[in-house]
């Protein structure tokens, strides 16, 4: 049973169909190919770090999807591994209410 995943980084979303089965460094390399494709230079998976929206705790490579929890339409966030061998911060913006667009600044 295949499912969409929605992986996110800053104001980039990247829906993927996915099969829960499937190992999150398989994932990794699908959305590597999607991201060459946009961006010209395929990055490597080593270079990619999945994290759970809900709790930001990374997934592990050798885990499934459904060994990891990730159901359909969860959230995803990636991150590049920066030069010194650190993560990026997840940067993701939070989309504004209704509510906020009317307040004046």
């Amino acid at each position: 049973m295949s499912m969409y995943v929605r992986l996110k980084h800053t104001n980039k979303t990247v829906f993927l169909n996915v099969d829960p089965t499937q190992k999150v460094s398989e994932v990794k390399a699908s959305l590597a190919k999607v991201l060459g494709q946009d961006e010209g230079k395929t990055p490597s998976v080593d270079n990619i770090n999945f994290l759970a929206a809900e709790h930001r705790e990374t997934l592990d490579n050798d885990k499934t999807l459904d060994d990891s929890k990730v159901g359909p339409a969860d959230i995803i966030y990636y991150v590049f591994k920066k030069g010194d061998g650190g993560w990026e911060d997840v940067d993701i913006p939070k989309p504004r209410s209704a509510d906020d667009s009317d307040k004046k600044e």
